[in-house]
């Protein structure tokens, strides 16, 4: 080993990368063609920088694998998050129902309760509250018991309640769509012997009166 090695050896990686003058690049090569050690030295540098390429190139592959991998998961979670959220929009909001809102719906104006000269009761629902899906009609007994609860008496009727009905997604609606006038059949005083008619709001569980029989 002498000083020319010493200096050679400082010059190898340079060369190695082929990053150094062609002064020294034509140094070391007239130099490792006749010293052994600074050649074995070269290999080895060589062999580091192959591997080291190697490993940068599996590190990307792993990383791009990883990118891909997340990729899919997120796409799968998005997926899903879609389809639930249409579920809950087709099954809850547009094929659930729900009553109506007796102050939203100003029900206390719109819906009354009309007798022909036949005798026939008619519901009639106007305005905003006329947009309803449908009527749940609930038979009380002359104890206040609704029909379907124990002990309901089936032969001494008190009131035929009513309630109003939509989908649950129009209680979200920002904007009230006014319907036109519906008049809807009861039933006929002279063959049902009702005491009354009441409008039953079932999220307060209060009955309203909207005929009494005179």
């Amino acid at each position: 080993m002498n000083n020319k090695c010493d200096i050679i050896k400082d010059l190898l990686p340079l060369y190695a990368e082929n990053m150094c003058s062609n002064d020294s690049r034509q140094a070391v090569a007239e130099h490792i063609a006749e010293c052994e050690s600074c050649r074995n030295e070269l290999k080895k540098i060589n062999t580091d920088v192959a591997i080291q390429a190697d490993s940068d190139v599996s590190m990307f592959k792993r990383i791009k694998k990883r990118a891909r991998i997340e990729k899919v998961v997120i796409s799968i979670v998005s997926i899903v998050f879609v389809l639930s959220a249409l579920w809950y929009a087709q099954f809850f909001l547009i094929n659930t129902d729900c009553t109506m809102d007796y102050e939203k719906y100003n029900l206390a104006e719109n819906v009354t309760v009309e007798v022909d000269d036949d005798g026939m009761l008619w519901l009639c629902v106007n305005d905003e509250a006329a947009c309803y899906d449908y009527i749940w009609p609930t038979l009380v007994d002359a104890n206040g018991i609704k029909v379907g609860e124990e002990g309901f008496d089936k032969n001494n009727k008190g009131s035929y309640d009513v309630t109003l009905c939509h989908r649950r997604v129009n209680e979200l609606a920002m904007i009230m769509f006014y319907g036109n006038e519906k008049r809807t059949p009861l039933f006929n005083i002279n063959e049902k012997d009702f005491k009354s008619v009441k409008y039953y709001d079932e999220k307060t569980d209060t009955e309203y009166v909207l005929w009494e029989r005179g």
